[in-house]
């Protein structure tokens, strides 16, 4: 059966308390399991992604993408396809995303050169510009 009004309601509650963990999300639902949660929770990503909504925070905490695992969405999965989030538009935010995810993953450890360079911010052969 589907979702009703309640469920629907509890289902963003607990992305809004639990995030990805959809064993807890489950819990906090009491009427489904971690299976169907997680599917429902696929739909909604791409309804707020397909709608330019934001995710919830707690969310974003273990992702910015709006995919089961929090990495950015792939227009060429089966998952965009589903919900006609293709094209150029579409290519060009994953793009975006996977820029911004990479560029995240320098804050916070030792940058080398090397990281610099996979990351686009440091050109062989460039002028080299000190930044703290």
């Amino acid at each position: 059966r589907g979702w009703s009004e309640e469920e629907k309601t509890l289902f963003e509650e607990a992305l809004e308390l639990h995030g990805r963990d959809w064993r807890k999300c489950s819990e906090h639902i009491k009427t489904k399991d971690h299976k169907l949660v997680a599917s429902q929770a696929q739909r909604h990503f791409m309804r707020l992604y397909k709608e330019g909504k934001p995710l919830p925070d707690k969310v974003k905490e273990s992702g910015e993408g709006y995919t089961l695992s929090g990495k950015p969405l792939d227009p060429d999965s089966a998952a965009a396809r589903s919900f006609g989030l293709q094209g150029e538009e579409a290519k060009k935010q994953y793009k975006e995303q996977t820029a911004a995810q990479k560029e995240i993953k320098l804050v916070g450890r030792a940058v080398t050169l090397v990281d610099l360079i996979k990351a686009g911010k440091l050109l062989p052969g460039k002028e080299c510009v000190e930044f703290n």
